[in-house]
Formats: C-alpha cells, sequence, structure tokens
C-alpha cells in the first residue's frame, strides 16, 4: 500500500504541562505532524515564548487558545458559549485534513513509524484511538530523554489488560498501580465531519453518516510522571480546578482527581503516590509472563496489504 498524504492537526489540552508540552511537539514533530491546536486550561495563561520556537524555525503551525473555560458549570449557556467559541477559532485555524484530540500527556502512535502509512484512514473518516498506559520503571520512558528513535517507542511495554477502577477499587487494593486503569478511547477524524468538540475534550460531535472503525494501527500513550515536582504541581492544579468547578461533575466523574486533592495532604503522600505508578523490574515480567504487559509493537495491529 503506498503511503497517504495525510494534514493531521493535533489538538493538545494542557494543564501547567509547558515543558511536556515542548516534549509533545518535539514527538510528533517526528511522526510528521505540523499543525498544532494548544487548548489551554492552565491557571496562568501558557507562555507562549515556550512554544515560539518551533513556529519560528520550522514549517509547522501552532495557535494556543487559552479560555477560563472550565470555570463555569459544565451545563451552563455560557459554558456551551465558549466551547463553540474555542472550536470556531479551531476551524478558522485549521480548515482541513484529520485533527487529534490528546492530553500533553499522551503521545500518538502509528505501528508503521510513518504516519502517512495509516492503513485504517483509508475506510473511514473517524478512527477510535485505543489509550494504552505506559508499563515503566521510572528511568525508561523515551520521550523525555535528549535523543530517541520511533524504534524506542514502539517497544515500549504497556498495560495491555487494564481493569476499570473506582474509588472504593483503590481504596481495597491500596498496593496497585494506578497506572493499570483502564482509560476510555478517543478519536481522530476527518476535519469535514466534525460538528463540535464534547464538553469533556476526550471525543466529537460528528454528522450522523459517519463511518467510524478502530485504529489496530494506530493508539494513543498515556505517560506517567517521571518526577515528583510535577506531580506535586498537577495536584494543586487539580485542587484548583476542582475548587472552581468540582461541584459541576457528577458523582463518579473526576473521581481520581478528587482521590488525590482529598487525600494526598502531605508531602509524604504526594512521594508514596508517585510511586505508585512505577512498576519494578520483577512485577513487569511477572505481568508480562501472564499477558497483562506487552510490547507495544505486539499490541498494534498491522493492516499493510
Amino acid at each position: 500500500m503506498a503511503g497517504l498524504t495525510l494534514d493531521i492537526t493535533a489538538i493538545i489540552n494542557v494543564k501547567d504541562e509547558p515543558e511536556l508540552l515542548r516534549k509533545n511537539i518535539e514527538y510528533h514533530k517526528k511522526l510528521g505532524i505540523k499543525n498544532y491546536f494548544i487548548f489551554d486550561r492552565s491557571i496562568e495563561p501558557f507562555n507562549v515564548s515556550l512554544i515560539r520556537k518551533f513556529s519560528d524555525s520550522e514549517d509547522i503551525k501552532v495557535v494556543v487558545y487559552h479560555r477560563d473555560i472550565f470555570s463555569m458549570p459544565i451545563d451552563s449557556l455560557e459554558f456551551k458559549n465558549r466551547r463553540l467559541d474555542m472550536f470556531s477559532a479551531f476551524k478558522q485555524a485549521f480548515s482541513k485534513g484529520w485533527y487529534v484530540i490528546m492530553d500533553a500527556d499522551e503521545f500518538l502512535v502509528s505501528k508503521y513509524k510513518d504516519i502517512s502509512k495509516t492503513a485504517s484512514i483509508t475506510s473511514c473518516n473517524t478512527i477510535i484511538l485505543n489509550r494504552y498506559n505506559i508499563a515503566s520503571t521510572l528511568n525508561s520512558i523515551p520521550f523525555y530523554e535528549q535523543s530517541y528513535s520511533l524504534d524506542d517507542v514502539l517497544n515500549l511495554k504497556v498495560v495491555a489488560k487494564s481493569v476499570y477502577m473506582s474509588r472504593d477499587f483503590m481504596a481495597d487494593n491500596p498496593s496497585m498501580p494506578w497506572i493499570m486503569h483502564k482509560v476510555g478511547p478517543k478519536m481522530m477524524s476527518n476535519i469535514r465531519e466534525v460538528e463540535g468538540i464534547n464538553p469533556g475534550f476526550h471525543s466529537i460531535e460528528t454528522r450522523e453518516e459517519i463511518v467510524e472503525v478502530e485504529g489496530a494501527d494506530l493508539c494513543l500513550l498515556h505517560v506517567p510522571f517521571t518526577d515528583l515536582k510535577s506531580f506535586a504541581n498537577k495536584v494543586k492544579s487539580i485542587r484548583v480546578h476542582l475548587d472552581k468547578i468540582g461541584s459541576t461533575f457528577r458523582p463518579a466523574q473526576a473521581w481520581h482527581w478528587r482521590r488525590w486533592a482529598e487525600e494526598l495532604a502531605s508531602s509524604q503522600d504526594i512521594a508514596e503516590e508517585f510511586d505508585k505508578q512505577f512498576f519494578s523490574s520483577d512485577t513487569i515480567s511477572d505481568l508480562e509472563s501472564r499477558g497483562v504487559i506487552k510490547k507495544l509493537d505486539n499490541v498494534l495491529i498491522s493492516q499493510l496489504a
């Protein structure tokens, strides 16, 4: 199968993660993605100088949208209008091709290392992207290295058989790494089929006749925190967001955020929770033998003829 000419825009959700965003863009450049719409949900407006070097010196386009969209009730008219404004700004900046929604700590991976060979796109206008958590020791994540190859990414080990967790489940299984939690899929879609982005900014509102397929040769990787300071800042940011909008969530929503905000009262609590996202080498070996953890290259399925 010949490679496709793909024009892809990454819509990246950012919450006080400027350095992680820089690494995210650096990685996706390797895949050939040149368009970036940064939906900045940070407490303070994003410092665009950090990413200006990309758009000033290279053939890519970066648009930053900062609005205090989550300081209002999600079911309010004001929130709906603000969300429409964000979507309008996106469509004005990027009017053709495909787009994928991700958080700053998520990375799109292709089985072929070349996004232009993606076979899933030939049969649909929306791809359901499975998300996998990286099963790692503390120092084994290539995205944070100075130099790495796309082969290094495909060799990563991921949680292939995750479990649905809840706050009660975590209380009953305190030693289980929370990175084992099963996260729902996201979407990659042709822009012409998109009529809006849903309130949680995880999926899209599309035309009725849209054709969806599950992306067997594509996925999103979710990376753990790699330093304690970043994790502590994340917990602080979550507390601020919950103070503003926590009352608008249904009881089961944002349970993991609530757990962090309410239970991580001290620096020791935060450090212990930070450690729980990693696996020991012995644990990884044991889970691999049971098929719970697999190499990413063995999870993605080639669809090339």
